[in-house]
């Protein structure tokens, strides 16, 4: 049944269905939140971007970056070898460039929550009535404030 009430939304209010993409570490993220999240895309049903592909900027050095999921990585034992510094250097290449000195490029959350406030604003918001005692995941842009 769920899945008839997302195609409903979709197909009824594409301006207020969003589908929301994360490229982030599943095991480092109850430890790092949003650090653990390296990019993030979010459109609405008619495919506009509301939030387009962009890497996250956290604010620190792409070396800094690497020695936080390296740390949090020892600290879940997920181990200190090889493997793992090369899976985040690889991370970090794919979503920033080299680890060095660089800033992480791409954009703040305090921008995305920008766009999505803009978005919001420019469209029109649906009844909730219906929409309430929906699963948290079906739920349409306008029931959050």
């Amino acid at each position: 049944m769920p899945i008839q009430r997302i195609m409903t939304a979709w197909f009824n209010d594409p301006y207020t269905t969003i589908i929301a993409d994360f490229e982030y570490d599943v095991q480092l993220l109850p430890t790092l939140s949003h650090e653990a999240i390296f990019q993030i895309a979010v459109a609405n049903a008619l495919g506009e971007w509301i939030v387009p592909p962009s890497s996250i900027n956290h604010c620190m050095s792409t070396l800094e970056y690497f020695e936080k999921l390296k740390s949090c990585s020892q600290q879940h034992r997920r181990g200190n070898n090889t493997y793992h510094g090369l899976l985040w250097k690889g991370q970090i290449a794919m979503h920033y460039g080299n680890v060095d000195e660089i800033p992480t490029r791409g954009i703040s959350w305090n921008e995305i929550g920008d766009m999505v406030d803009s978005y919001t604003k420019v469209s029109e918001p649906t009844s909730l009535s219906y929409t309430a005692n929906m699963p948290l995941e079906t739920r349409e842009l306008a029931d959050f404030p």
